[in-house]
Formats: structure tokens, sequence, C-alpha cells
């Protein structure tokens, strides 16, 4: 609750003084700012794992509520987010598909796409491979970009070990 203004004398006349609430709100907006810094660090890791699957890596980003039409590519496409989000429109099966910070999504050569850039803009990388590496369907990989270098290899997660057993 804020506090009640109340006056205090300056110098010859009274001042009207309103105390400030600080405490921390919950945040508003469509996805979570992340630091600069930690954009960068992101950045490098993303490209970093792209690469290592033999891609071509580019980067791009748009201004809130840009759009793409529907189109397609002769190479298999990946997206993954760095900054905002944006939304996917597929239209041969009809699906939306919303990504934010470190999800990807792959689309198959082929794939009709068209995107809508979320309220806070959009800063993604994407990678180019030859067609036919991502199979026949667009699939979304929730966090992908998130995870661990060292955990993850070509989107997917390495199984846990099996923990040592012991012979008595």
């Amino acid at each position: 609750m804020p506090s009640q203004p109340f006056v205090i004398a300056c110098i010859g006349a009274p001042v009207l003084v309103a105390l400030l609430d600080l405490r921390p709100l919950p945040w508003q907006g469509e996805s979570r700012p992340i630091p600069v810094r930690h954009v960068t660090e992101l950045s490098a890791d993303i490209e970093q794992r792209l690469r290592s699957m033999g891609a071509s890596v580019t980067s791009w980003a748009n201004s809130p509520g840009d759009r793409y039409a529907a189109h397609q590519h002769g190479y298999d496409k990946i997206v993954v987010i760095v900054e905002g989000s944006i939304s996917f429109l597929l239209p041969t099966p009809g699906t939306d598909i919303k990504l934010h910070v470190g999800d990807r999504l792959d689309l198959p050569a082929g794939t009709s796409h068209a995107a809508t850039v979320g309220d806070a803009g959009v800063r993604c990388l994407e990678a180019h491979l030859p067609s036919g590496g991502l199979g026949m369907h667009p699939r979304r990989v929730a966090g992908w970009g998130l995870g661990a270098p060292a955990s993850i290899h070509g989107g997917t997660r390495k199984p846990p070990m099996a923990p040592e057993r012991r012979h008595r």
C-alpha cells in the first residue's frame, strides 16, 4: 500500500512530498527481459550448437507486430528465439505456434509458414540445413536454447545415466 503524502517546510514555502512505494511488482510483459550480457552468452551458445549440426547460422530481429506473409523455403530451417516472441502460422495443418526465449522451431523444406512478431519484438538465430534432415513435419522444441550444451545434442536431451549397480 502506498504511503500517504505529507507536507514539509522547505526554506520559505511548504512542499507536498509523496513517499514512493518501492515493492517489487510481478512482470506484466509477454516474456521476461533478459539482461544483455545473458542474451550475448545465450546467442553464442545457441549459435555454436547449431553450427555443430552442420548448419549455416544467421541472426535477425523485428519490431513488435511485424508480419511475414505465408512462404516456404527449399532448405530445412531452424529458428531459435533469443529475445522476445513470435508466432508462426502453419497454414497446411492450421497450427499457430507461439515461440518464446529459448524455444526452437524446425521447419522442413517446403513447409508453408507465416509469422507475427510479439509485443516486445523478437531476435532470433536462424539455421539452414540441406533439405531432408529435419524429417517431414514441423516441430517445436520448448526451451531448447536454454539447456546446457553438454547435456543436449541435436535437439534431444540425452537420457540420464542409469545408477551404478553394486553387487555384494
